[in-house]
């Protein structure tokens, strides 16, 4: 071969370097601004919002949450994937295996959905912690055990106890322009029976 087509070999060393970092770079997973596309129980498939030559698929991937915390997370919502050094399967019960190993997942197999805050949304109190329910689905809080469950809806409020009590300690219940109605019996209009004139003893209230 001629000498003049012949390369250096500090030059095909500098592109063998160059060409396996951006192999390299390729199969690293890619954090990227994304939209929510549509829900699955906890888990989200989510579309990338970037201009790019290359079609980024949509993928489904968990959200970054507390089992503690369920968000109503919705389409639509905006935030970002970002990436983990192994697949995420096994901590999302995703996969049946009992371990991870340190294998490299794909650039796109080790995501987390994670939500971001937006300048267009409103905060009625800064200095609060606000929890916002989906159009009248409302917000629910429940004990560990599930045996109390407080619901705030468009439509008022509803308790329910399995087995438990109510109390206030050291404090008032105000009901302005509404009324109180236990089994039946009506606070502001119920009746008696068996009453009686002057100092004697009413019986109980009629429903």
């Amino acid at each position: 071969m001629s000498e003049h087509l012949r390369s250096p070999l500090s030059v095909n060393l500098a592109r063998f370097v160059s060409e396996a970092i951006a192999s390299n770079n390729q199969q690293r997973g890619q954090s990227l601004p994304c939209t929510v596309k549509s829900v699955q129980g906890l888990l989200v498939t989510v579309n990338f919002e970037i201009t790019s030559s290359y079609t980024y698929p949509n993928v489904t991937v968990p959200v970054a949450m507390f089992e503690y915390a369920l968000m109503p997370i919705q389409p639509g919502d905006k935030g970002f994937v970002i990436a983990a050094d192994a697949l995420l399967g096994v901590m999302t019960g995703q996969s049946s295996a009992s371990t991870t190993n340190l294998g490299q997942p794909t650039n796109l197999g080790a995501l987390v959905f994670v939500p971001l805050s937006n300048t267009n949304w409103t905060t009625p109190d800064a200095n609060s912690v606000v929890l916002t329910g989906v159009n009248s689905s409302g917000v629910t809080l429940r004990s560990g055990n599930h045996s109390v469950t407080f619901t705030l809806t468009a439509s008022g409020i509803d308790i329910e106890l399995s087995g438990g009590n109510i109390t206030i300690n050291n404090g008032t219940v105000h009901v302005t322009g509404g009324d109180v109605i236990a089994d039946g019996i009506d606070l502001k209009t119920h009746r008696h029976t068996a009453v009686q004139p002057g100092g004697g003893t009413s019986g109980p209230p009629v429903p």
